[in-house]
């Protein structure tokens, strides 16, 4: 599956790049830039996009790479629940959005914003 990527987010690439996500790089890459910049809208589109047993194998690819506050909250909050909760979320209609409480924010910002950045 293609899929174009936001200049916003991949700065890095051409203009109205796409990046296939049926290869493990490029989902990879996807996931762990939405994770660590994106907004909530952002976190959004990618549960709705990605299968959730896709998004579990490359979570647990990436990790390491991700932000450590970033990385704690997907190993804490959903952990391996990360199917009942794609579940719930959608059998109730509830949104990312009203999850976190916010519409266009950085996970990472709200992270800080929330003092859930440890220390």
């Amino acid at each position: 599956m293609k899929t174009i990527v936001e200049k916003r987010l991949f700065w890095f690439l051409k203009e109205n790049a796409e990046l296939d996500l049926s290869k493990n790089t490029c989902l990879d890459m996807y996931i762990q830039h939405i994770l660590s910049r994106g907004r909530t809208s952002d976190v959004k589109r990618l549960l709705k996009l990605v299968d959730t047993s896709d998004f579990i194998e490359s979570l647990s690819r990436i990790k390491k790479f991700l932000p450590q506050e970033v990385k704690r909250f997907w190993e804490e909050w959903p952990g391996n629940n990360i199917k009942e909760i794609k579940m719930i979320l959608e059998e109730h209609k509830v949104t990312i959005e009203k999850v976190f409480k916010v519409k266009e924010i950085s996970i990472f910002g709200y992270f800080i914003c929330k003092g859930l950045a440890g220390g």
